[in-house]
This record gives C-alpha cells, sequence and structure tokens, in this order.
C-alpha cells in the first residue's frame, strides 16, 4: 500500500492536523518538530512512532518513549560529567522522579547534598569510570533520610581535599540500605550512620580516607555488615561503632548493635588493637552483639 504525504502548514510544535487535514492512507508532518501523523480507521488523529518489542515469546510492542522512560540517568536532566560546571541540580533532579538513577561515565561535580526521595532507589554508575566529585566541604553528600530499600552501587566519590563530613548519611530509621562496590577516595566519614538498621557495606574501598564506616553519637543503628572492602592508609578508624557517654563516661543507650565484621583487608595504618587512639581499624564503645 502507498501512503500519500502531505504537509501541515504549521510553525507550532506539537500541533497536530484537524481532522479536516488529513484523510486515510495520507500521512501529515508537522514542519515545526518533524513529528508525522496518521489519521486511523476511527478518524481519530495519530502520532507515528516507533515500537519497541523484546524477541522474546510474550513480549509485546511498546513505544520508544515507554522504553527509554525505564531507565532515568543523570544527563537526562542536564548532567555535563564535565568535572568544571556543577552538576548537583540534575542529580537533584533524577533523584526526585523517584526512580533509579544511572550515572554514565564521566565527572560530575556536586557541590551541596543531593536526597533520595523514595523507597527502593538505586544509584548507580559504571564503577571507577562514573566519579562523583566535591570541590567544597558542606553537610553530607548523598542523604538517605527515613527510606528503605535504597542502593548506592559502582561509583567513585571524591572527596575535596579538606572534606570531613560525611559522604553517605543514613539516618532518621532508614532500613535495607546497601552501598556496594563504591571507591571512596579523600575525606573522612565516609558511610555515616544514625538512627538506621540492616545496613550492608560489601566490596568497597576506602583509600586515603579518616574515618570509613562510623555510627554517629547518641544513636542506633544495627543489623550490619562490612564485608570484603579495603581500608588504605586510613587516618582515623576504619570501622567505629558506638554509643554516647555521659560525663562520667557511663554508656547511654541506645548502642549499636548485631554487627558483623569480616573478611576486609586493611593497610597503610596502625594495626589492631592501638587503645586510646583513633587509628584503630576497628573501634567499638558498648556496643551489643558485634562479630
Amino acid at each position: 500500500m502507498t501512503l500519500k504525504i502531505i504537509h501541515k502548514n504549521s510553525t507550532s510544535a506539537g500541533t497536530p492536523p484537524e481532522a479536516g487535514d488529513i484523510d486515510l492512507g495520507e500521512i501529515a508532518i508537522n514542519a515545526a518538530d518533524a513529528i508525522l501523523y496518521i489519521k486511523d480507521v476511527n478518524g481519530d488523529i495519530q502520532e507515528v512512532r516507533s515500537n519497541f518489542k523484546q524477541p522474546e515469546a510474550g513480549a509485546t510492542k511498546r513505544t520508544i518513549d515507554s522504553k527509554l522512560q525505564d531507565v532515568v540517568s543523570v544527563k537526562d536532566f542536564g548532567a555535563t560529567g564535565s568535572g568544571i560546571a556543577s552538576d548537583q541540580e540534575a542529580f537533584q533532579a533524577a533523584l526526585n522522579t523517584g526512580k533509579s538513577v544511572y550515572v554514565p561515565r564521566g565527572i560530575y561535580v556536586i557541590d551541596s547534598n543531593i536526597a533520595f526521595t523514595a523507597d527502593g532507589q538505586v544509584l548507580y554508575g559504571e564503577g571507577n569510570q562514573s566519579i562523583i566529585k566535591t570541590t567544597k566541604e558542606f553537610t553530607s553528600i548523598i542523604l538517605i533520610d527515613g527510606l528503605n530499600g535504597i542502593a548506592i552501587r559502582n561509583l567513585k566519590i571524591d572527596a575535596f581535599d579538606a572534606n570531613t563530613k560525611p559522604g553517605i548519611y543514613v539516618y532518621n530509621g532508614s532500613s535495607g540500605v546497601d552501598v556496594e562496590n563504591v571507591y571512596f577516595y579523600g575525606g573522612s566519614q565516609r558511610v555515616y550512620l544514625g538512627v538506621c538498621d540492616h545496613i550492608r557495606v560489601t566490596g568497597c574501598t576506602f583509600d586515603t580516607t579518616g574515618y570509613g564506616v562510623i555510627q554517629k553519637e547518641g544513636t542506633a543503628s544495627s543489623f550490619g555488615i562490612v564485608s570484603n572492602c579495603i581500608a588504605r592508609n586510613a587516618s582515623l578508624d576504619f570501622v567505629e561503632l558506638n554509643c554516647n557517654l555521659d560525663e562520667k563516661e557511663v554508656p547511654l543507650i541506645p548502642a549499636a548493635r548485631n554487627w558483623i565484621i569480616a573478611n576486609n583487608q586493611f593497610s597503610g595504618s596502625q594495626g589492631y588493637p592501638t587503645p586510646g587512639t583513633e587509628n584503630r581499624f576497628i573501634g567499638i564503645t558498648e556496643v551489643e552483639n558485634v562479630t
């Protein structure tokens, strides 16, 4: 069947032809935005869009727009990854969708907080080629506030040289947070824990950092795992779990409890034990059931 192509006289994008502008079997083109239109058998005007279909049995057709919306990238919102301009607003806009967010290869400058906004979100990249870089000190880089099922995977977080503020701050009852295969370079308090539970830090590298994983004093973290990580040249504790102490150094509840720290490599700092310092492999104070 041969279709006749006609042109709609319009210079306004997004304006489809009227029902009388096109007949069945004809294609209309809006010259302003190059969108094609046809009239279906019911007389309705439809945009012509390519479809996508998985090759496996049982798959159904979808529009290309629908397929592309499955993945949210920080570049969808204007992130450049140039290592120069701030990409903070693009990151936050992407996280505001409530979907998981992909960070392509590049160096992304973050100069203010970014925060997860929905349960189940994942922020992920391509390992050490997807770099979140801070250029100044601010409160925290990544906030996880009262959310469940959050994951941060396959990224590098490159801290400003003098940054002593938290890299990833998990607090306000957050639960089920995974930090996996993240390369932390520089800074301190890289994974900072408030009131939270079921935390896993696995397969991460802490290079030339201060504290690696640390619980904020006066808060409770529980059911955590730090495993298969590498700590190089830590200037402060690689892992510190504690509770608060009163003026007589009597522990105040709550305390960290039910933690496993296993199969980690540690080099370039003092060995365990080194009482009375902040330069330990593990520092624990009045905790419960830590292995």
